[in-house]
């Protein structure tokens, strides 16, 4: 009697076990696949806004771009007028410019100072060159001014009558000149009076041909000096 019910229980324990280890598993879904939602389509004024978005970025990046390339440029030109007109490098070649520049001496000259008339007698200035000259531009000093009447005589040089002083020149002033400039005419000479070839060879010079005033020095470096 006691075997029969031990017998019974323990089949019903086996039975049991069996009956948990044959149940078959659900797969669990994982977390993102249960949160998942259908993507929704945008709207046709969606769509829009973000073409019409798309299309703005763009186009500022190509107003950005050309706005780069005018910056460029208005500083190109800026410097291409500064070196043309304000400051613009020349080598002297020659000696008859001596004591105040050498042969291959370097210096900056000016044009807009020639276009607004900032110079005068003394000053030092680039010429175009001529038929006399040759195509070269030439480097002279000014001596007479326009209406001026210029004298050369025995060496001396006389501006309306009055001796000029001349502390840059060097050697005698050779010639026989008795000149009256006109409205738009100047007079000018070469330092070194013994070899320049000037005003007294060629005569006076237009102001459409003189280009520009010499400013500065700036080579040799032991020698540098404003004019």
């Amino acid at each position: 009697m006691n075997n029969t019910s031990n017998s019974s229980r323990n089949n019903q324990g086996r039975g049991t076990s069996r009956s948990a280890a044959n149940t078959p598993r659900v797969p669990r879904s994982s977390g993102a696949n249960t949160n998942t939602r259908p993507r929704q389509q945008q709207s046709p004024r969606q769509t829009s806004y973000a073409r019409q978005k798309a299309a703005a970025k763009l186009a500022a990046e190509k107003k950005g771009r050309r706005r780069e390339w005018f910056d460029a440029f208005v500083e190109a030109a800026l410097i291409a007028f500064i070196l043309f007109f304000i400051f613009w490098p020349t080598k002297i070649d020659g000696h008859s410019m001596e004591n105040a520049f050498k042969q291959g001496d370097r210096a900056v000259m000016s044009r807009v100072m020639v276009y607004l008339n900032f110079f005068s007698r003394g000053d030092i200035v680039v010429c175009n060159g001529n038929e006399k000259t040759g195509s070269k531009d030439i480097v002279k000093r000014i001596v007479g001014m326009p209406n001026d009447r210029i004298t050369i005589t025995d060496g001396e040089i006389l501006i309306n009558g009055v001796k000029h002083y001349e502390p840059y020149a060097a050697g005698y002033t050779d010639g026989e000149i008795d000149l009256l400039l006109g409205s738009d005419e100047y007079f000018v000479l070469g330092d070194n009076r013994e070899i320049s070839e000037d005003s007294r060879a060629f005569g006076p010079v237009k102001k459409k041909n003189i280009i520009a005033r010499v400013v500065f020095r700036y080579f040799p470096f032991t020698n540098l000096g404003a004019f």
